[in-house]
């Protein structure tokens, strides 16, 4: 299947992107200059223009959140959660336990749909204890206070958030490094949070379906007996699974990044990005390889790309495009409606 280039912006050291409403775009960027991490957010529209920016003052960080008017910034930093106006004026800052110095230990932030909370994943240090166990945090922004918290029972290398389309629920990727991933529910209900823990089989959560009631999960490990699952979601019952083996030769198997392209279309990647796929979702098939522009592949080892092209890193898929990362920046792609040669 070939892709086409909707549009592109030049920017090194995309580190993470995550998509907003209104057909907008999250870019985490971390570069070095002068031989100091500098760490910047941008939102970019669906044209990839930057249409806000804004420096980040801590150049330890995990995953941070924008509202969708702009208005609000929360970053979640080594020692606590800030919360910013849009031109970058504090205007609340929440301590927590250090994230690891040492480590790629990081939480995340985000904005509930409904504008009344702020989500947010920080580590604790039990009394006498050296074994950390994170907790959510549920943050009023009308009062600029903590009013409800639960352990997630993980310690996390790292964690994305991922919405609901229901407005009310968000989804929390965890990963935990060597000892492996963990998926968790929450949602507020009277400013408490209730929490949902996924069956632990060590799974990715990789995106949430358009309507709601299925979600698409990737193996966290590389055993080739792990598979793309669908879930439903009221539940977290396994719908289907498409297994690495069934799909692909002996030396091949599903990487971390998936997305619901449309309703019946999925975005998947082998291990290190090598391949992008595209795969029916109902029943769960492959259908066949993404061929990208003057790249005879997807994507080519690194320094072995004809015409200079970059090995690319999907980062994101919606309403019939995704993105892409590279050392040239990021890309938005959809498919042309024939089969590459």
């Amino acid at each position: 299947f070939a892709a086409a280039r909707v549009a592109a912006l030049p920017l090194d050291e995309v580190a993470k992107v995550l998509p907003m409403s209104a057909d907008r775009w999250l870019v985490h960027r971390r570069s070095m200059e002068r031989g100091m991490a500098v760490v910047e957010l941008l939102v970019v529209d669906a044209q990839l223009a930057p249409i806000w920016r804004l420096p980040v003052p801590d150049p330890y960080h995990g995953v941070h959140a924008v509202t969708p008017d702009l208005s609000l910034v929360a970053l979640s930093l080594q020692h606590r959660v800030l919360l910013l106006d849009g031109g970058g004026q504090q205007l609340a800052s929440f301590p927590h336990q250090p994230w690891g110095m040492g480590d790629p230990d990081s939480g995340c932030c985000a904005f509930s749909p409904c504008g009344r909370y702020l989500w947010a994943t920080v580590p604790t240090w039990p009394q006498g204890s050296w074994q950390a166990n994170d907790e959510l945090w549920l943050i009023d922004l009308a009062s600029l206070s903590v009013v409800d918290r639960r352990k997630l029972e993980v310690c996390a290398a790292g964690s994305t958030p991922v919405q609901h389309p229901d407005g009310h629920t968000v989804g929390l990727d965890i990963g935990e490094g060597q000892d492996g991933a963990a998926i968790r529910w929450a949602r507020a209900d009277g400013g408490h949070i209730g929490v949902r823990f996924a069956p632990g089989d060590d799974r990715c959560l990789a995106a949430v379906h358009p309507d709601g009631q299925e979600y698409l999960t990737t193996p966290h490990s590389n055993d080739r007996l792990q598979a793309l699952a669908r879930h439903r979601f009221t539940d977290d019952r396994p719908i289907e699974r498409l297994a690495s083996a069934a799909a692909f030769g002996p030396s091949e198997w599903w990487g971390h990044e998936a997305g619901y392209l449309t309703t019946e279309l999925i975005l998947a990647v082998t291990y290190g990005g090598m391949r992008h796929l595209l795969v029916q979702r109902a029943p769960l098939r492959l259908l066949g390889e993404v061929i990208y522009p003057h790249v005879g592949a997807a994507v080519c080892p690194e320094g072995l790309c004809p015409e200079g092209q970059p090995r690319r890193w999907p980062v994101a898929a919606h309403q019939g495009t995704w993105l892409t990362r590279s050392s040239q920046g990021l890309q938005r792609w959809m498919l042309l409606p024939h089969l590459a040669r």
